[in-house]
């Protein structure tokens, strides 16, 4: 039980990270808000017109996949899976509830690869079981509206089953796991992107009203919230994410934050993104 932990925490890894993730600079350097002092970055083509459709700055066509078909492996192994060495243990009635979880938590993680996926290429193969070679080299993109369907069926399945929190779940305590506000917030997001006039052509009001009635269903659950005090996002405890918060990217600690944001020339300081006068 152990390792399929393991090997589902690795696939939590493929989830995006946006500090510093255009060549180590800061998307605010792409805004007016900030600029990158420097002048090769690639966070630069934005600013000088030359990201293109060619020269991409975000392509996570290998990472996403990647994403997927590691779910896609975890899925096929540990359907079934009972560990009857493990039984006679104390704790094994919550591992196993813990183990009988996985694989909703894996079905989320595809779901939101297929999103990061779909929302930058719009057409994409959609792949549920684990391909040899030949074959993923004749997969078929799937159509937008597939690939939306897809995401939300696997949303309404998961949300489902996934727990609200894990803070009392199968002697569980930790944080940044895929829970069912996650899972709503997974459809209603991509339920949107679905109704804007980029896809919306015709103007469909009952896309729009689909988006809502998905976005009131993350409302209705009640948990989340925003915080009175902006600045109190930034002193939670580690243990303890804010309210505001429905699903995110847990990260080792590092400063690497810190390290390509310093001034220039403070020790031990890259710099990097500095704010503009304004």
């Amino acid at each position: 039980i152990a390792r399929s932990k393991s090997f589902l925490s690795g696939i939590y890894a493929y989830l995006p990270t946006d500090y510093n993730s255009i060549d180590g600079a800061m998307r605010a350097a792409a805004t007016d808000e900030a600029e990158h002092v420097t002048d090769i970055s690639d966070v630069q083509k934005f600013n000088d017109g030359s990201w293109s459709g060619v020269q991409q700055l975000d392509n996570v066509w290998n990472n996403m996949f990647n994403g997927i078909r590691a779910a896609n492996v975890f899925l096929k192994e540990s359907a079934g899976q009972t560990f009857p060495d493990q039984q006679y243990t104390a704790t094994y009635e919550n591992l196993i509830k813990q183990f009988n979880n996985y694989p909703y938590e894996a079905r989320f993680l595809r779901a939101f690869f297929y999103f990061e996926l779909v929302k930058r290429y719009k057409k994409v193969p959609i792949i549920k079981t684990v391909l040899t070679a030949e074959e993923s080299a004749n997969v078929e993109q799937a159509s937008f509206e597939e690939v939306v369907d897809f995401i939300v069926a696997e949303c309404d399945a998961v949300a489902a089953v996934l727990p609200l929190s894990y803070s009392l779940f199968a002697g569980d305590n930790e944080t940044g796991r895929a829970t069912k506000g996650a899972a709503l917030a997974l459809k209603a997001r991509i339920l949107l992107y679905a109704a804007s006039p980029l896809h919306n052509t015709s103007g469909d009001v009952v896309l729009w009203q689909k988006a809502a009635n998905a976005a009131k269903a993350v409302m209705d659950l009640g948990i989340y919230t925003l915080p009175a005090s902006y600045n109190s996002n930034f002193n939670m405890l580690v243990a303890t994410p804010t309210s505001e918060l429905i699903m995110e990217r847990r990260v080792a600690a590092s400063n690497d934050f810190e390290k390509r944001n310093f001034p220039i020339g403070y020790e031990g300081g890259n710099t990097g993104t500095c704010p503009t006068q304004n």
